[in-house]
């Protein structure tokens, strides 16, 4: 609830779905905040930094370099989280990171090549 959005979050995500209109998630980059100490670190998605469509290929090649993972900047389509049967409730904390990543296997995604969200830590 304390987390920021980019104003252009919706901008960058309507380009990444005109230009990949079959993408099931939308993943961008993020800052965290660190509150006690005021620090900020950048987060970059490990892929190139364009709007490209990336498929499981792609995330497992990734996977096998010990750099795989989203972080909290992603738009994702409702019909495959539904049928993906949503959030896993054992996971807690790491239930959003595997939601996105069983996505990412699943399905086409895109990267934004901008930094779409600010994380209050």
């Amino acid at each position: 609830s304390d987390d920021w959005y980019s104003r252009d979050i919706v901008k960058h995500a309507l380009r990444a779905l005109q230009e990949n209109p079959d993408a099931a998630l939308i993943a961008g980059n993020a800052r965290v905040r660190f509150e006690d100490s005021g620090r900020e670190q950048v987060l970059t998605l490990p892929f190139a930094q364009e709007y490209r469509a990336y498929d499981a290929t792609d995330l497992e090649a990734l996977a096998l370099k010990g750099r795989c993972g989203f972080y909290g900047a992603n738009l994702m389509r409702r019909r495959e989280l539904l049928e993906m049967g949503g959030l896993e409730a054992g996971l807690k904390w790491n239930s959003d990171w595997f939601l996105y990543l069983a996505l990412g296997l699943r399905r086409p995604f895109v990267v934004m090549p901008h930094e779409v969200v600010c994380i209050r830590a």
